[in-house]
């Protein structure tokens, strides 16, 4: 009789589970969405007031149209990315760790700490004072 372990066990490990995969892929898009997302809000936003923005000047949650369709999902966007960086890290070193990075995958780890790179450049860095107009 054969053992209906075999049958039930998945082929693939742990690290490699379809849920996983879909966490990692959302924590892996998240900087650059919310890099895309800022810098279409500036750009609105300096179109219609005719400058860059600086603190104050316009403020970023002022009642319009631009302000309703940014500025609240940019900034639970940046709460989402600060607080899953240790995952998404954590998930990265695995991958490495496993030898993913031998197979094809090895490109979403490098799109990832590129995107979390960038992420923390404009938020830490504050270029263009940008940062601190959005926290206004």
């Amino acid at each position: 009789m054969k053992s209906s372990e075999g049958a039930l066990s998945p082929n693939y490990s742990v690290w490699e589970t379809p849920a996983l995969q879909i966490i990692y892929r959302v924590i892996i898009w998240s900087p650059w969405v919310w890099l895309t997302l800022f810098c279409l809000f500036v750009f609105a936003t300096a179109l219609q007031v005719g400058h860059l923005p600086v603190y104050g000047q316009p403020d970023p949650n002022q009642p319009g149209l631009i302000s309703t369709l940014f500025y609240v999902p940019t900034i639970l966007l940046l709460i989402w990315v600060m607080s899953t960086t240790p995952v998404g890290i954590t998930l990265t070193v695995i991958r490495f760790w496993k030898g993913f990075s031998k197979s094809v995958r090895w490109r979403e780890e490098v799109f990832y700490l590129g995107g979390l790179g960038l992420f923390y450049l404009f938020s830490l860095s504050d270029v263009a004072e940008l940062m601190t107009w959005l926290a206004d």
